[in-house]
């Protein structure tokens, strides 16, 4: 995902913009009311949409990150995924380890999981 950037009006929650840095999903719009979700799509409940956390794509754990807005600022944190949470290019756990909350700044580049290489299907993005 390349950059993204936090929008806030008075009584309104954030508004984070995912923004794709390839053709894999199209740009999300996560309004920040509660803590939200981001995973791999797993069944119709989790369906994804221009306006929720979840992704087809098989380099997602079903429960990825999570992000949400609190204080005035945006944080993500990875849920002891599989492939990883990156922030800037900067993993933010080891495998498999849940990650300490880390801020996001408009700007910043955040990916979640990474390319996935299998000889009988291919590359998993």
């Amino acid at each position: 995902m390349r950059p993204f950037s936090v929008t806030d009006a008075n009584d309104l929650p954030p508004t984070l913009i995912l923004e794709p840095s390839n053709d894999t999903f199209s740009r999300k719009s996560l309004e920040l009311f509660d803590r939200i979700k981001i995973g791999r799509q797993v069944s119709a409940k989790t369906l994804p949409e221009s306006h929720n956390g979840f992704f087809n794509s098989q380099v997602l754990s079903r429960t990825h990150a999570e992000v949400w807005y609190e204080n005035g600022k945006v944080y993500v944190k990875d849920l002891k995924s599989s492939n990883g949470t990156y922030l800037n290019s900067q993993r933010l756990s080891p495998d498999s380890c849940e990650s300490a909350p880390f801020e996001l700044k408009t700007g910043d580049t955040l990916e979640f999981g990474i390319d996935v290489e299998s000889e009988k299907n291919g590359t998993y993005q």
